[in-house]
């Protein structure tokens, strides 16, 4: 079996990437770099850029300017075969009139190895993806999870530098994308192979990268481990793109004054930075994960009292939504009581470690590399969360 040392394990950095489109930016400075032998994602919604900055990667694309390097040789001019890149696209490209074993050879004799060393290859990447009872059939006589397998095998067969995938499974139903992507995974930790992933779909990219990048607009949102990102989102957006959260708006000037952070209406207990404001912050939040939130009809002393107003069942548990007195906007906790219906009266609460601060410019960009902890406060000083405070859902 082919193993990471037959693989050529290479670091790549992409440096103020910028690319455009009839006159258009659609990138926009965007550097990042991916470790020798990390999945690495990337992740937006539609038009944020992600798979123009892997198109360009993989040579299909020329960018307008920045560079990028593997292993530290510059490769921003060199055309796709110069880069000896694997590349898995979301419709499989496989050719129609070849059987599964021709279709993993073909870069193989375009490289023009020799029969014996393609033959030895293609098996290889057919026992690593369990191809072995499917080499004779056609595209055709396959399944959609089967004809990606395929697509796999061929772009492992060539021994790149560099995994490139582009969506690999957006066309396939749900339960057959979370097996495939176990298989994904296992095969990439094997081979300890440098992947770029990009998809929308955010609990794919939770599961197999390492690390990811958040585009918006064709702008970098942030970057770090998937665990990093949902616990502690740097920015307002990045919060509410990956997964479901509440928002509260923050009264700068008042928290600049000393003020502790209240929580919700009725909720008692003050809350207070762990460190003062960055000098550029502009905008700040309280953003609290729908599991962090505490929902019962018990609730201890102090929390804030609402009505549930929607709930939605998801199997061993389920997202309510709660109505709270003079506060704008509906809270959505997550609870495991299946006693909890609509429009009972619960009460609601968050511990100070459950809740994170984000700090933004006037142009929504982080100023902190991520956002910080509330603890406890004393009380003192004018409560900060704002008139007008927000719920997002994603």
């Amino acid at each position: 079996m082919v193993t990471s040392t037959e693989m050529t394990m290479q670091d790549m950095q992409v440096d103020d990437l910028y690319i455009g489109y009839g006159g258009q930016t659609v990138v926009h400075g965007v550097s990042f770099t991916v470790a020798s032998g990390e999945v690495f994602g990337l992740v937006g919604p539609s038009g944020s850029g992600k798979s123009s900055i892997l198109r360009a990667v993989g040579g299909y694309l020329a960018p307008a300017g920045g560079t990028i390097s593997i292993g530290g040789l510059d490769v921003t001019r060199r055309s796709p075969g110069e880069r000896d890149f694997g590349m898995v696209f979301q419709g499989y490209a496989l050719f129609e009139h070849m059987t599964v074993r021709q279709n993993i050879a073909f870069g193989l004799k375009a490289r023009r190895l020799d029969r014996a060393e393609v033959a030895a290859r293609v098996e290889e990447v057919v026992e690593l993806t369990s191809l072995g009872s499917l080499v004779d059939r056609h595209p055709r006589q396959l399944s959609g999870g089967q004809q990606q397998r395929v697509a796999l095998a061929r772009a492992l067969a060539i021994r790149p530098r560099v995994l490139l995938m582009d969506e690999p499974l957006g066309a396939l139903d749900v339960q057959l994308r979370e097996s495939l992507l176990v298989g994904i995974k296992q095969i990439q930790s094997t081979l300890g192979i440098t992947t770029l992933y990009v998809t929308h779909d955010q609990n794919e990219a939770f599961t197999i990268c390492d690390r990811m990048a958040v585009l918006k607009d064709g702008k970098l949102a942030a970057l770090g481990p998937p665990e990093h990102l949902y616990e502690r989102p740097p920015t307002s957006f990045t919060a509410t793109f990956i997964g479901h959260g509440n928002l509260f708006r923050l009264d700068v000037d008042r928290l600049r004054a000393g003020g502790a952070v209240a929580g919700l209406p009725g909720q008692v207990v003050p809350l207070q930075l762990a460190e003062p404001l960055a000098e550029d912050t502009h905008n700040a939040f309280v953003f609290v994960r729908p599991e962090a939130l505490r929902c019962a009809h018990a609730a201890p002393a102090g929390s804030a009292k609402g009505t549930v107003v929607w709930r939605r069942y998801r199997g061993g548990d389920a997202l309510v939504g709660v109505e709270v007195p003079d506060h704008a906007g509906t809270v959505i906790a997550l609870v495991g009581d299946r006693s909890i219906s609509e429009r009972d009266e619960v009460g609601i609460w968050w511990e100070p470690g459950h809740a994170t601060v984000i700090e933004e410019t006037d142009a929504g960009v982080g100023t902190r590399a991520d956002g910080q902890r509330l603890v406890p406060g004393d009380g003192a000083g004018p409560i900060t969360i704002a008139a007008g405070s927000t719920r997002v859902m994603s």
